[in-house]
């Protein structure tokens, strides 16, 4: 780092030396990459962070699809009881009438 202060300091690049300009470059195109690596790394946090909430989100859906059909099938069971029931005493009703000699309507 005493390169980048060195350089800092000068007041001109003509001030440089040649040796001066080449690791003052070099220092540079360092921290230039070392930026990008860092907001890359930074971007793909982010992204795996949006990636668990949708993922979680998904779950969630999921849970209601699988809760929504668990209702449908406890309200088709139960109107097929409630059919089944209602067929049974129709039979039982037809019954009577035909014991008692008459017709159903």
């Amino acid at each position: 780092m005493s390169l980048v202060s060195e350089a800092l300091k000068a007041k001109d690049k003509e001030s440089l030396t040649p040796q001066h300009r080449l690791e003052s470059q070099a220092m540079l195109e360092y921290l230039r990459h070392k930026v990008i690596a860092t907001h890359l790394s930074n971007s793909a946090e982010t992204a795996y962070q949006e990636i668990r909430r949708l993922k979680h989100r998904s779950e969630d859906v999921e849970a209601a699809i699988a809760a929504t059909k668990a209702a449908i099938v406890r309200e088709t069971a139960a109107r097929a009881q409630t059919h089944a029931t209602l067929h049974v005493r129709v039979q039982r009703a037809e019954k009577r009438q035909r014991k008692r000699g008459g017709t159903s309507s």
